[in-house]
């Protein structure tokens, strides 16, 4: 049976595949600090309990993580685990007790590694095609009455003449008209819903399966809604220093303050434009 060790080195790039090169190299810090811990690096990956889990969030809380922090390190483990048992080396992944988190003072959004193992859930559930639009979601910024519009008289998709797909909305909820542009992953989800994704949709089986996964990567917490999604495409435009009213027109925000509660102010952005004037 494979070590613990041996399986990170081994299946790190499909662990995380699609994940930024800076995402995957902080998860596997993560993962060395877990490693180190108590020998666990060395351990069979069928040897692990909930209890060894348990003891290295005891450790890390010993230390001064809080529990936020101790969730990003439960996100990387799940996600070695996960990957365990769809590869078939294990029967089951040891059960991650999740820290209880309330953020405050910012708009909730899935980190990225939020968003991997949001995303692999609903792949490997019965309603896997709510997996699609999740990604549609967080590629674009759309709600989910606008998703659940494209391919109806609402809502129609064409192709530009340099081969890029857009939704077109007519109606939207301040009742603007408004074209959203799709990149390979948003377009592939649509595609995966046939074009029409109110074709595949059910309250009872979408919110059912949502509650599941919200139990068990959030403790529960409500304020995981499927909203948080336009949130988190909101929160990665402005890390990758988008203009704020170029955001505010992708996502359809009649009010640019509306916008600019996503707008973080980082200092390597802020040093990089003090560096531009001098050009």
């Amino acid at each position: 049976m494979i070590r613990l060790v041996e399986f990170i080195d081994q299946e790190a790039e499909r662990i995380w595949d699609g994940a930024s090169r800076k995402h995957l190299s902080e998860s596997l810090v993560k993962l060395d600090r877990f490693c180190a811990f108590a020998g666990y690096g060395h351990k069979r990956m069928s040897d692990f309990a909930p209890k060894d889990l348990h003891r290295f969030q005891d450790h890390l809380r010993a230390v001064g993580l809080t529990d936020n922090t101790i969730n990003h390190y439960n996100s990387a483990i799940s996600m070695v685990f996960g990957h365990a048992v769809d590869m078939e080396y294990i029967d089951k992944a040891p059960k991650i007790k999740w820290m209880k988190v309330r953020r405050r003072g910012r708009p909730k959004h899935f980190s990225e590694e939020e968003v991997l193992l949001i995303s692999r859930f609903f792949r490997g559930h019965q309603q896997s095609w709510i997996e699609h639009f999740f990604v549609l979601a967080v590629n674009t910024g759309m709600r989910l009455g606008e998703i659940l519009k494209i391919g109806t008289e609402d809502a129609f998709v064409d192709q530009d003449k340099d081969g890029r797909y857009w939704v077109h909305l007519l109606t939207t909820k301040n009742g603007d008209q408004r074209d959203v542009p799709l990149n390979t992953k948003a377009y592939a989800a649509l595609v995966a819903l046939d074009m029409r994704p109110i074709d595949h949709w059910s309250h009872r089986t979408f919110y059912n399966p949502w509650k599941e996964m919200r139990e068990r990567f959030f403790s529960g917490d409500p304020s995981v809604v499927f909203h948080v999604t336009r949130a988190t495409a909101l929160t990665n435009m402005a890390e990758r220093g988008t203009n704020p009213y170029m955001m505010s027109k992708f996502v359809g925000h009649r009010d640019i303050q509306t916008t600019l509660r996503y707008v973080k102010g980082k200092q390597s952005a802020l040093a990089k434009i003090a560096d531009d004037l001098l050009d």
